[in-house]
């Protein structure tokens, strides 16, 4: 085990580990911007939602924040103050949003738009696909144009920066390999340190048995049990 990890930069995985560990801690960091940024601009687009009518683009952002333009083809009581939305986004989707998937609005267009698919239950969240009809309709849609906050693109910049390091350090191409490296290490260093302990609990198992002989020894002179060695005695 030894010979195979004296080939490997140990402190390069270690190094390469702790960039991977700084690349996490800037998405969270990036999430807890993205969602504060979220909720100021929530607050700035409820009282616009409230009068948003039929033709209006939405621009929505799905679970995975990726950006979509959508035509409001109807405006649905919700269950507080705010309202749902059935819409046609540009995928060629029915979907119902709400006031949180909502990122921006867009301008108005006045496009006929077939009515969505009867036997649907018009719930938040819900999505449909369209038909070729509805297709026509989708691909008149502008593509989405929305820029983040500074903050928000400052983090994502940090994230970017920190992901060429990765990729560009030595130890990625080996990264597949690093959890077996580290692993040998932690046995290698486990095995070494048993051995450390035996050697200690053998060093002081010897010195308490020679502390023993000694005591023997003069036990055996107090009472005089003991020849003392005859210098003239010949092996």
């Amino acid at each position: 085990m030894e010979q195979k990890l004296s080939q490997v930069d140990l402190g390069a995985i270690q190094q390469y580990s702790k960039l991977k560990g700084h690349l996490k801690e800037e998405q969270r960091l990036l999430k807890i911007l993205e969602h504060q940024a979220d909720e100021v601009r929530l607050q700035e687009l409820l009282p616009i939602l409230s009068k948003v009518t039929f033709g209006r683009i939405l621009l929505l952002k799905n679970s995975d924040r990726q950006l979509l333009n959508a035509l409001v083809v109807e405006k649905l009581s919700g269950s507080g103050q705010s309202p749902y939305f059935l819409c046609l986004r540009q995928d060629n989707y029915w979907a119902v949003v709400g006031s949180r998937d909502v990122t921006a609005l867009g301008g108005q267009l006045s496009i006929p738009v077939p009515s969505p698919p009867k036997d649907w239950s018009l719930k938040p969240g819900h999505t449909r696909p369209g038909n070729d009809e509805t297709a026509t309709i989708a691909q008149q849609l502008p593509q989405p144009n929305w820029t983040p906050t500074p903050e928000v693109l400052a983090q994502q910049q940090r994230i970017d920066t920190v992901q060429i390091q990765i990729e560009q350090h030595p130890a990625h191409v080996t990264r597949k390999e690093h959890s077996l490296f580290l692993r040998l290490e932690r046995r290698i260093d486990r095995l070494q340190s048993q051995l450390h302990d035996r050697k200690e609990k053998l060093h002081r198992q010897s010195h308490q048995r020679w502390n023993d002989f000694l005591c023997l020894v003069n036990l055996l002179r107090q009472f005089e049990a003991l020849d003392e060695p005859d210098p003239d005695y010949s092996w």
